[in-house]
């Protein structure tokens, strides 16, 4: 391990640290929720062992079938997820997820599409969630 890379992973482990101080007595927090009679999205922030995960959820009482694109940026990050999904009658399904490991704050969208009908949920996670 070089020096830079040393002094690199020992401020990324104090910034894990202090978000998952932050994190700590919330576990998982559904950050944003949004839907219609149709189907439901919402994105779930939760933390464990330093690292914080995003996630984008879609639930519906009814199957569907669709595309999704989860989006994820702020500090260091740029992340982008989608393609097709499907899901049976009454489920939910994680549509996209990703693992963070920076101070934040965050900027989540999920926008899921189906029969000719789109929903967004869009959240602002930050570490003193």
């Amino acid at each position: 391990m070089t020096g830079s890379t040393k002094q690199y992973s020992i401020w990324a482990a104090s910034m894990v640290a202090s978000l998952a101080a932050a994190f700590a007595a919330v576990g998982a927090v559904s950050a944003g929720q949004a839907g219609s009679d149709r189907m439901r999205c919402e994105i779930v922030a939760s933390a464990s062992r330093g690292i914080v995960t995003l996630e984008g959820r879609a639930s519906a009482q009814q199957a569907l079938s669709g595309s999704y694109r989860f989006e994820v940026s702020g500090t260091g990050a740029q992340i982008r997820q989608g393609g097709p999904f499907g899901m049976a009658a009454g489920a939910t399904a994680t549509l996209g997820s990703v693992q963070l490991g920076g101070s934040g704050p965050y900027e989540a969208t999920l926008d899921i599409s189906a029969g000719g009908e789109t929903v967004r949920c869009a959240e602002r996670i930050s570490r003193a969630l």
